[in-house]
């Protein structure tokens, strides 16, 4: 079928970016490195690619207004041509467990807590340092908040050692 269809339009038909290759970096001590430029030559010849497919396919899909208006600003694609598609889950497949506190248990996570979860590369674009600073705000409020952070990368020991710094093993 793909074929069938990239035959008669000739370009891609559509395109989903998942990153963000054009938003502010901050680096573990939260320094801004918001050009290009200091992203190495990798990251640039990436963001022309990028530009250049998105501006050949009939439709780009985003998840957020702001993922579409940076893709417009930064590669010039017509409003008209990218769409928003939030990101959802199946609700026949995915509901609340009848038991929390069981499942909660199974899990290791701490019962009369909030849990915060978040599954991300363990990078420094994803500001993972900038939420566990932020949790630790957090600790001094009335609100009981546990965080469970899932995921792969450079960042995992310096991010192990902030939150130990902190103080903050019970709560993350």
């Amino acid at each position: 079928f793909a074929e069938l269809v990239l035959a008669q339009y000739h370009r891609p038909v559509s395109i989903q970016p998942h990153h963000n290759s054009f938003a502010p970096r901050r680096d573990i001590a939260g320094i801004r490195a918001d050009s290009l430029v200091s992203r190495g030559w990798r990251a640039r010849v990436r963001f022309r690619i990028e530009g250049w497919v998105m501006r050949r396919c009939q439709f780009v899909f985003v998840e957020s207004r702001f993922m579409k208006d940076r893709v417009m600003r930064f590669h010039g694609i017509n409003d008209a041509a990218v769409s928003i598609v939030p990101a959802g889950a199946d609700i026949s497949r995915f509901k609340p467990a009848a038991d929390k506190n069981a499942l909660r248990g199974r899990l290791g996570l701490p019962e009369g807590r909030i849990i915060l979860f978040t599954v991300r590369n363990l990078v420094p674009r994803m500001g993972l340092e900038n939420l566990i600073k932020a949790l630790k705000e957090i600790e001094k409020s009335p609100h009981r908040v546990f965080l469970a952070i899932g995921g792969k990368g450079p960042l995992r020991e310096p991010l192990e050692q902030m939150i130990r710094a902190l103080h903050l093993e019970a709560s993350v």
